[in-house]
């Protein structure tokens, strides 16, 4: 048996999947870095595609994305410390992955994530269609607590036994390689695995195809074993084939869906939406959509037309037309309107309805196949009308930038029904509903000017209260108006310069109105507002909930027994490299929010922010490999230098220098430090006694990053800085200490 370089003692024979051994000659150096970068390809690949596709099949799960991130760092973490065992996993990563696949996809089919509510008490909290059902039964809350918990502690677990064999082999892999060229083929897949990831979704590629890719890549894994490729290929085709399928209803209609598109943001399934006349006859109202398994929005006929045809019969729908067009009676003759988060065209409709041949609406949506939606479904055609101008992005970024001003700024229902990262609290639409948003918003309106703002909520809940109160304070010389709309169980609100002025409203606009309920408010009622700091619309106040404290001291205690079980026979943690892996999870979850914040919340900034973390890391390989740094304290000096200086200057500092500067400066704030993170990982590595144990510790680590960060809820991100500053200073202080015997 063949010493390893740095101390490890890798176990005889092949790794049972390439046909690779671990203590190989020279000359299979380059076949080893091959396989190497596949299987690092397929980790971070498969990652992401489940990260995806649990939110999609799971309403829950939607909200809470980081649980599979946990689980895959967990899955990798235990792979690479079994990396010395004589057993290996490798032949059931495919055999596991469809296992995986069909069960949590017949358990949706089944309607299973209905019984998922968040456990009583966590009513802080707001998820569409995962609302906390509040009870005095105690019986009830305990199992409403337990089908909670006991979900995503079972996601979990399957979860974290799809990575295991992956992290096993990647660490069979790097063992016997040199440690610094391992790691920097193992970061080049996993940025192949992320641009792969990219392609499926500007391809709007459904998951029979990012199941079957990663299949493709596992069985040329297997390629070496006949036996494992005939077992292993079985297992894919049930997968592919039962993915491919269709359960054939929507969850939550009543009727069969015409269409799944797997948007780059979400799932979104669309039924006709019709109604029943006197005489029994269907008529075609338009299309709705469900995003995520739950109700998003209608592209609806509300045209002078059909009110004519059918208005008597269906009052609501007057009433609906007249919710979109009352923006319209706060400002005379508004002529260049601009209109947030566009959807399928509603709004849109709305304002062609009222406006002459002169007017001018930019309509601003994320989502491309929302916009393709409204340009195929919608019954009034508003996305093919001269008069409006599609703008595909980041409803923030089209404000921040606009060098245009606006008689009407409209924001739509901007309801946001996912996540915009995994590693991350923040929603696709947090930073829309902002103090700061709010003020760009302004700055974009004319004289005379107006915005109003709808939202679907109670009027009185948290989220009412603060729309409210923020908008007020955007518009302290000129209070708001608050209406309840008959579509969607929502509130409008209008705010700018004589919109209290207004008078003469239709009956049911003004029967509507709510406004001295909102004023009435008693300041003890009122809700923190939602800043770029703290963008947490949907929370009550600034706490940790229940649900995700109860959540992590779960998922915690799993992590901990199965770490220890796999660490008795494989070597301690090296609480060096794991602080390492919990802080640099810290830095990323700032950098995502910070970058969205200035770039935007797009699925192609994301794409970007991950590779260009990626590309550092990168970076800091190569300066480690040509400078040899002798040690690193300067780069903790460094690293310690810079995370002060982005907490003490915040992006909103440089915001008001204008978008350039901000961009500038928000990406420095986050990549200096990354470089610094990564030399002080690389020389780490270097100099570590095994490289299997850093990358397991480092991996396991990153799982109390992630419970870490849910300290923003109630810190805001600003505080991720030090808390990343105190676990870089926990690994200095290990380091040290760990040097000193």
């Amino acid at each position: 048996m063949n010493q390893h370089p740095h101390g490890d003692s890798p176990t005889e024979g092949t790794d049972g999947a390439a046909g690779i051994r671990p203590a190989a000659a020279t000359a299979a150096v380059p076949r080893r870095l091959a396989v190497l970068f596949l299987v690092s390809v397929l980790g971070l690949f498969l990652e992401v595609c489940l990260i995806r596709w649990h939110g999609t099949e799971f309403r829950a799960a939607a909200y809470f994305r980081n649980v599979t991130l946990l689980a895959c760092f967990l899955g990798l973490g235990l792979g690479f410390a079994l990396a010395q065992s004589a057993r290996s996993y490798a032949a059931w990563t495919l055999p596991l992955l469809a296992a995986h696949v069909v069960l949590l996809d017949l358990l949706s089919r089944l309607g299973v994530d209905s019984l998922v509510r968040l456990p009583h008490g966590s009513s802080q909290l707001w998820a569409w269609g995962v609302h906390a059902a509040e009870t005095t039964n105690l019986t009830t809350a305990l199992a409403q607590g337990a089908a909670f918990y006991g979900f995503f502690l079972f996601l979990f677990l399957i979860t974290i036994v799809v990575f295991i064999p992956i992290g096993q082999l990647t660490g069979v892999l790097m063992n016997g390689l040199p440690p610094l060229r391992a790691y920097t083929v193992n970061i080049l897949g996993s940025l192949g695995g992320v641009l792969l990831f990219t392609a499926v979704s500007y391809l709007w590629l459904p998951p029979a195809v990012w199941f079957g890719l990663a299949a493709i890549m596992g069985l040329a894994l297997l390629r070496h074993s006949a036996a494992n490729v005939a077992s292993s290929a079985v297992a894919c085709v049930v997968m592919i084939a039962w993915t491919g399928s269709s359960g054939g209803f929507v969850k939550g209609g009543g009727s069969p869906h015409m269409q799944d598109i797997y948007s780059p943001y979400q799932l979104l399934e669309l039924q006709p939406y019709h109604v029943v006349d006197a005489d029994g006859r269907r008529l075609h109202r338009g299309m709705a959509a469900f995003a995520n398994k739950t109700y998003h929005l209608k592209a609806e006929d509300l045209s002078r037309a059909w009110l004519v045809a059918h208005g008597a019969r269906f009052p609501w729908a007057a009433e609906n037309a007249l919710a979109y067009e009352l923006p319209y009676r706060f400002v005379e003759a508004a002529q260049r309107v601009l209109v947030i988060g566009s959807g399928a065209g509603n709004d849109v409709a709305a304002g062609l309805r009222v406006g002459g041949p002169d007017m001018r609406v930019d309509a601003v949506e994320i989502d491309p196949a929302i916009i393709a939606i409204g340009r195929r479904h919608h019954p009034e055609a508003p996305y093919d009308d001269r008069r409006v101008r599609v703008h595909i992005g980041d409803a923030r970024q089209f404000i921040k930038r606009s060098t245009e001003t606006y008689d009407l700024v409209v924001f739509g229902l901007v309801d946001s029904h996912t996540l915009l990262s995994g590693m991350s609290s923040l929603r696709l639409d947090n930073f829309v509903y902002t103090l700061e948003c709010f003020a760009e918003a302004r700055r974009i309106l004319a004289p005379g000017g107006a915005m109003a703002v709808s939202f679907s909520t109670p009027a009185m809940n948290h989220i009412g209260r603060r729309m409210y109160d923020m908008l007020r304070r955007t518009f302290p010389e000129s209070p708001p108006r608050a209406f309840r709309i008959g579509f969607d169980s929502g509130v409008l609100y209008v705010a700018g310069e004589g919109v209290g002025a207004v008078r003469e409203l239709p009956a049911a606009a003004a029967s509507s109105e709510v406004t001295e309920a909102y004023r009435a408010m008693p300041a003890n009622e009122v809700p923190p507002p939602a800043t770029d700091d703290w963008p947490f619309l949907y929370m009550a106040d600034r706490r940790v909930p229940t649900s995700h404290l109860g959540l992590a001291a779960t998922l915690a205690m799993v992590a901990v027994v199965w770490v220890r079980r796999v660490t008795r026979g494989s070597g301690a943690i090296d609480w060096h490299f794991f602080f390492l892996g919990s802080a640099f999870l810290l830095i990323e979850v700032k950098g995502i929010a910070e970058l969205a914040l200035v770039w935007g919340t797009t699925w192609v900034v994301n794409t970007v922010v991950i590779g260009g973390i990626l590309g550092f890391i990168l970076l800091a390989n190569w300066f480690v490999a040509a400078v040899r740094p002798a040690g690193t304290r300067p780069y903790y000096a460094g690293l310690a230098i810079s995370l002060l200086a982005g907490f003490a200057l915040p992006v909103s500092t440089w915001l008001q220098f204008g978008w350039a500067a901000a961009a500038v400066t928000s990406a420095a704030l986050l990549l200096v430090p990354l470089f610094f993170a990564g030399v002080i990982f690389a020389v780490s590595l270097k100099g570590c006694a095994s490289v299997r144990a850093a990358f397991a510790s480092n991996l396991i680590g990153a799982i109390l990053g992630g419970f870490v960060e849910y300290s923003s809820m109630a810190l805001g991100f600003r505080a991720l800085y030090l808390l990343a500053l105190g676990l870089y200073a926990a690994s200095f202080l290990v380091l040290r200490g760990s040097r000193a015997r």
